[in-house]
């Protein structure tokens, strides 16, 4: 991986707390947005991004994984520095999206600042304050999870160190020589979950496991197996809901339509198992669909698809229902989000007013966010 000033990665059980993730200052700005702008010389790369079915080592998310150095030239309109990019309004908190329209609307998306260097990066998880970001890189031809925090929403992610605990030596003697990514990060900050690729538990490549803590300002030290939804397939991208009871994950196993599939968990109570894993029908097809996060009210589902009305090699898309009781309506094309390049890994943050991605959009892989400003 590349990263940007003094960035060894080590491990680190600190961090910060603060206020909404969507608030920036009262001059501007955004969750993401620091005062002074930032200046992306953004290296560019071939990676060609992180979603298939292909076993652990070789993809992340399923694209193929390359080498970013190729020295292609950084596109100059990707320039997240320039002022008109670097700050944004933020919403009032206290203010609802405004209504009228009829469809979901976005922001421009924004590079993630401070990371726009580390590259290839994949699942972005932003923890509910705002001030710590969990995302993947690939190092030593291994994805690994990485944690970013800041000290305040002006300010860019630096501070760049391992989640896990190192003083864990079994999880440690794993983390050194497999694979593990697309990292989410739960609501109360206590549940960290991820796929591996630990040999002892299957020989198909992604596994479900979730690490957890009793307390944010430690480090994760408990990592175990999610035993009841993983199988000989492909099981990752978890996405669990804010109340802890449903989650969301992608797989190739048998009972889909396509190559990668959504599929849905639920539990009567979070220190029980998940039960009765079934596929999401209303949005899967005999494409690739994998990545479904859903919005904390419930309502709007994104997911990424490779499909031939899509804009690249993979899209964001989304649908709306009226209610949590109803069935998914039209699947639409998130139009402002996708490029002709490759958008994966979106993610919904916490309060439900943003989106966070990975996409080449700027010839290399690297972590992208845009606001909701307005759903219908």
């Amino acid at each position: 991986m590349s990263i940007s000033g003094d960035a060894a990665v080590t491990s680190d059980a600190s961090t910060t707390t603060g206020g909404s993730p969507l608030t920036g200052s009262t001059q501007g700005g955004n969750a993401f947005t620091n005062d002074a702008g930032i200046n992306a010389d953004v290296d560019a790369a071939a990676d060609e991004g992180a979603e298939t079915d292909t076993p652990v080592g070789d993809a992340d998310d399923g694209e193929m994984l390359a080498d970013a150095g190729t020295g292609v030239d950084p596109e100059p309109e990707m320039d997240a520095g320039s002022e008109d990019d670097a700050d944004i309004d933020s919403p009032d908190q206290n203010e609802p999206v405004p209504p009228g329209c009829t469809t979901v609307e976005f922001s421009e998306p924004e590079q993630i600042p401070g990371l726009e260097q580390v590259q290839p990066a994949y699942g972005p998880s932003l923890s509910a304050d705002g001030l710590t970001l969990y995302f993947a890189v690939i190092d030593h031809d291994r994805e690994q999870i990485v944690r970013a925090t800041r000290e305040d929403l002006e300010s860019p992610f630096g501070n760049f160190s391992s989640p896990f605990d190192a003083s864990n030596s079994v999880w440690l003697a794993y983390a050194l020589t497999g694979s593990y990514g697309t990292p989410f990060i739960s609501a109360d900050g206590l549940t960290l979950l991820f796929y591996a690729d630990d040999e002892r538990f299957s020989q198909a490549g992604r596994q479900l496991w979730q690490a957890t803590r009793s307390t944010t300002d430690q480090a994760f030290r408990s990592a175990t197996p999610l035993f009841e939804l993983n199988t000989d397939d492909n099981e990752h991208l978890p996405r669990l809901a804010d109340d802890g009871l449903t989650l969301l994950f992608s797989s190739n196993r048998g009972g889909g339509q396509g190559s990668s599939d959504l599929w849905s968990a639920r539990r009567a109570a979070v220190d029980q198992e998940f039960a009765n894993p079934e596929p999401l029908e209303a949005l899967n097809t005999a494409d690739f669909e994998a990545s479904a996060t859903l919005s904390p009210n419930g309502r709007l589902m994104f997911f990424v698809a490779a499909r031939e009305t899509g804009h690249g090699d993979k899209d964001i898309w989304y649908a709306v229902r009226s209610s949590t009781d109803k069935p998914f309506g039209e699947t639409l094309n998130a139009e402002p989000l996708n490029s002709s390049g490759s958008e994966i890994d979106v993610q919904f943050t916490h309060d439900g007013r943003g989106v966070l991605f990975s996409s080449t959009r700027s010839g290399s892989r690297t972590l992208w966010y845009a606001e909701l400003t307005c759903v219908p």
